[in-house]
């Protein structure tokens, strides 16, 4: 039976390598790897011999094509290892996609696990770590990232982690501290690396503090939503509307729209059932 095994790199610390992972990389064999020439350069940091390996190319713009050939190559090799720069190949990384066309081939898939950033980061936050959820990287558009933040409203009580480029964590922690008032934030930045920093955010309380973090690094970003007493979940669109009813004292259109909101019903067959009752 062919196998794939998972080499879980370091996120920043070469100290932080495992020795069956080094003992690995020291030996020959087929490496799929995220990116050739940084994988060279570790190879050559560790004094890793090159002799007896063959080395492919694979990562997220990868083709189904180059993703099928990669896997001839394991299957007619019988063996490789899998990684990415750092970290997990499956964490944000473009292990995915060749896993799961290798688990429909019957290819045995292995792992040698190693230092982790969302690990890392949920202990470094102190926040509750169970339970918690990983979103990978959030979108790029403003408005979809206020919506994401707007929907963890909903989950009381868990831990939600992802990750943000740097020169957008100022306005992406801005966004759901707006979002998010009374909600728990913390931002790790340059884990196992020099300058390795954790910021803490309590809603709006420190708000300015934002535009202190440093526009360069890698972050991890948490946020931890309280439990809540609240059984109705605590939906952006129906807080509005539910604050229409308020300002119109329960005028028969504005808690029409509501309550088509929390029924699924359409508002014109909400509006005409009021009308027909005594409110």
């Amino acid at each position: 039976m062919s196998e794939i095994i998972l080499l879980s790199l370091p996120i920043g610390n070469l100290g932080d390598l495992t020795r069956r992972v080094q003992d690995a990389l020291n030996g020959p064999g087929l490496f799929v790897v995220e990116d050739t020439r940084s994988f060279r350069s570790l190879l050559t940091h560790l004094g890793c011999s090159f002799e007896g390996k063959e080395i492919l190319s694979y990562h997220d713009q990868s083709s189904r094509v180059s993703c099928e050939y990669v896997l001839g190559k394991i299957l007619e090799r019988g063996k490789a290892y899998l990684c990415s720069e750092a970290g997990s190949p499956v964490i944000s990384d473009p292990a995915y996609p060749l896993l799961k066309l290798a688990r429909l081939q019957g290819v045995k898939i292995s792992s040698m696990p190693g230092p982790s950033s969302v690990v890392m980061a949920l202990e470094l936050s102190t926040f509750p770590a169970h339970p918690f959820t990983y979103h990978g990287f959030l979108a790029r558009g403003r408005e979809e990232r206020k919506k994401f933040f707007e929907s963890l409203s909903t989950f009381d009580g868990m831990t939600h982690i992802f990750f943000e480029a740097p020169q957008r964590v100022r306005e992406t922690l801005q966004i759901a501290i707006a979002a998010l008032p009374r909600v728990r934030f913390c931002a790790c930045r340059e884990m196992t690396k020099l300058y390795e920093s954790v910021y803490f955010f309590e809603g709006q309380t420190n708000l300015s503090q934002v535009d202190e973090l440093p526009e360069k690094g890698e972050y991890v970003c948490l946020a931890y939503v309280e439990h809540s007493d609240q059984t109705i979940p605590r939906d952006a669109e129906l807080t509005r509307l539910a604050g229409e009813v308020l300002e119109s004292k329960g005028h028969k259109k504005s808690l029409a729209k509501l309550l088509s909101k929390i029924l699924c019903t359409p508002t014109k067959q909400i509006y005409q059932e009021l009308s027909g009752s005594n409110l």
